[in-house]
Order: C-alpha cells, then sequence, then structure tokens
C-alpha cells in the first residue's frame, strides 16, 4: 500500500519530532482563549489518481484515531472526556484543501503548555491509526 503525500509528512513529523523542524508564528493578543493551526503542506492535490480523499483519511485518522500519550492509548472518546473542561473548540478539528492540511485547535491561555504536552506533541509523535477509525472515517466519508 502506498502513502498519501500528508500520511508520509506526519510519519516524517514523528520520525523528525526531535529535530523539531516547524516555523512557529505568533501574534500578540489580550484574548483569554490561544489558537494554534498546524499547517501540513500536502493537500487532496496529493491523492493519487483513483484514490481521491486520501489526505482528508489520513487526517481525519490523524484526530480520531488514537495516540499514545506518556504511555497511555488516547482514543477519541478518551480525547473528547479531556477536553471537555475547555470548550468544544479545544477538541481537534481538521481541515483539507487542495494544497494544505490544518489542524485546529482552540485552548484556554491558562491551560496551553498542558495541553501541548497531553493533545498536541503526542498526536503528532506517537499517532496510533486505529484500523477500524480508519475504516470508520473512510465509510462516513465515502472514500
Amino acid at each position: 500500500m502506498r502513502l498519501s503525500r500528508l500520511a508520509v509528512a506526519v510519519l516524517i513529523l514523528t520520525l523528525s519530532a526531535p529535530l523539531r523542524a516547524f516555523e512557529i508564528v505568533t501574534l500578540a493578543s489580550p484574548s483569554p482563549l490561544v489558537e494554534v493551526k498546524i499547517m501540513v503542506k500536502a493537500g487532496s492535490s496529493a491523492d493519487e489518481p483513483g484514490k481521491e480523499g486520501q489526505a482528508a483519511l489520513t487526517a481525519g485518522t490523524v484526530i480520531e484515531g488514537g495516540y499514545l500519550s506518556h504511555g497511555k492509548l488516547m482514543t477519541k472518546e478518551a480525547l473528547a472526556e479531556l477536553t471537555r473542561p475547555w470548550g468544544s473548540g479545544a477538541t481537534p478539528s481538521v481541515s483539507v484543501s487542495k494544497e494544505t492540511t490544518v489542524f485546529s485547535f482552540t485552548i484556554p491561555r491558562e491551560a496551553f503548555s498542558r495541553y501541548v504536552a497531553e493533545v498536541i506533541e503526542p498526536m503528532f509523535t506517537a499517532p496510533q491509526f486505529d484500523v477500524k477509525e480508519w475504516l470508520a472515517i473512510a465509510q462516513r466519508e465515502k472514500i
């Protein structure tokens, strides 16, 4: 099975996590909420002919397919429970366009460090790509 460009990008993020090869852009704001967007330069245009939807499927599986956080499997249900006190924006979301895939998170400022440590970092460094979730997303999105 060939991996989509997004899957390769996620794997590169996972394998090169100690290198921290990314750019951080910050904007000063007095808001009590911090908005985080992680953009991967791979979108639906990278899908192979006849396999349209690969980028969306991979992105959805990063969010819903679970990850390891401090040795514990974080399922999508456990993630929902963890983020519930911080509001609906704290539940990760993803948007796939033609050229990019953007993961979005909105977190109360006081929870930012914990959120990065328990959600963002392990989601991208230890994704599990659960097959059941992958199949459920494929069926739901009709991919």
